[in-house]
């Protein structure tokens, strides 16, 4: 075992030792619920998805997980935090609120741009559903997949901050929503201007994530990614090159590879600029 993989491998033991006993005993006693949302974690952990968070997350401040899934950054963060506000509208998901440690607040809505109704698509593939892909974007074709489709309540990120954390500071927020970021920051634009949080944002295509990065600098923020290990500046991204097709998940699992996510850039961080 190299020493970058003995470094996961203890951040693995030493979050594990930090969160809550309730969630501690489910995993231990084999809980199935609970060994699923641990999976997901240590799938995470164990091929670097947390190499680079710790640059970014206050432990004296809470952190919001946009797009919670099946808990895997909000079981990081809340290891590295004061608390963790968990955002994840599938219903079929709401089971994870009740593994995550206690200084998680699990909310089961989706967050946009304004108050209403939307309609959630849940991919399926093999009869089997790819929970991590679905999306509330409409310009998300999710080619390739069947889909089921359930109608989610949205609030704004400013409104359930305020309902949910309204005495705290607010110093990081992980959003991953498939396409809906847009909708997302757009809802949070009070919470930006007065926590100044830094962000990590799962970006997709030239397009997406120009615009991303073009909002968020007019609104004093710097965009930063890790590609083999080293930090750029976005202005830096070459789509050919960061997001090479050989070092994609779906081609290296073909070839017989695991996925690097250091090859292969989807989170782009965002930091205020000091004024």
């Amino acid at each position: 075992m190299d020493i970058l993989n003995e470094f996961r491998e203890l951040q693995i033991k030493q979050d594990f030792a930090k969160w809550s006993p309730r969630t501690q005993t489910l995993i231990r006693l084999g809980d199935l619920s609970a060994q699923q949302v641990f999976r997901a974690y240590c799938e995470y952990a164990r091929r670097g998805e947390f190499d680079h968070i710790y640059l970014f997350v206050d432990p004296r401040k809470i952190c919001v997980d946009v797009g919670s899934n099946y808990g895997q950054n909000a079981l990081k963060l809340s290891a590295i935090s004061k608390a963790v506000l968990c955002i994840e509208p599938i219903k079929a998901l709401n089971f994870v609120g009740n593994i995550l440690p206690e200084n998680c607040l699990f909310k089961s809505i989706a967050i946009g741009r304004a108050r209403g109704k939307v309609i959630l698509r849940i991919p399926i593939k093999d009869r089997e559903y790819n929970y991590a892909m679905s999306t509330m974007a409409l310009d998300n074709p999710l080619v390739g997949y069947d889909f089921e489709e359930e109608l989610v309540e949205v609030i704004t990120l400013d409104e359930l901050i305020q309902e949910s954390f309204s005495n705290d500071k607010i110093g990081f927020i992980n959003i991953d929503v498939e396409g809906f970021e847009g909708e997302v920051i757009e809802g949070a634009l009070k919470t930006l201007k007065n926590h100044k949080p830094n962000l990590q944002i799962e970006l997709h295509g030239d397009e997406g994530i120009n615009s991303m990065c073009n909002f968020l600098k007019n609104l004093g923020y710097r965009g930063l990614f890790f590609f083999n290990n080293r930090i750029f500046d976005v202005s830096q991204f070459d789509l050919s090159v960061h997001r090479a097709p050989e070092n994609e998940s779906s081609r290296r699992i073909q070839t017989g590879m695991s996925f690097d996510p250091n090859l292969f850039v989807c989170y782009f961080f965002f930091i205020p600029r000091i004024e």
